[in-house]
């Protein structure tokens, strides 16, 4: 006669620490899916965060963009004035310029 375990002694104790397993195994899956939604929560506020700084730094290189290559523009075609086939469509475009900027 071997030496019994306290399972085969107590039935019992058996069924309790079959059910202590299940209820860590259920308890560590409802632990890993609320870490995935807290990492996902997380993630889509630092998102909405970078999309936005990305947005407003879109905007502004938009903005200087064009006020650069309009300036440019502007530069380039003002020797070009005094030609009577180019010079009135620099003049229009100068004047529109000067009056959008208040001037």
């Amino acid at each position: 006669m071997g030496v019994e375990s306290n399972h085969e002694k107590n039935p019992e104790a058996h069924s309790l620490a079959e059910s202590h397993g299940l209820q860590t195994a259920v308890l560590t899956e409802s632990i890993r899916r609320l870490t995935e939604v807290i990492e996902l929560q997380a993630q889509q506020q630092r998102s909405w965060k970078i999309a936005l700084r990305n947005g407003l730094f879109a905007g502004l290189g938009g903005i200087l963009g064009a006020t650069v290559v309009v300036s440019i523009l502007v530069a380039v075609l003002q020797p070009f004035r005094r030609l009577e086939a180019i010079g009135p469509m620099i003049d229009k475009l100068d004047t529109a310029l000067h009056q959008k900027n208040g001037r």
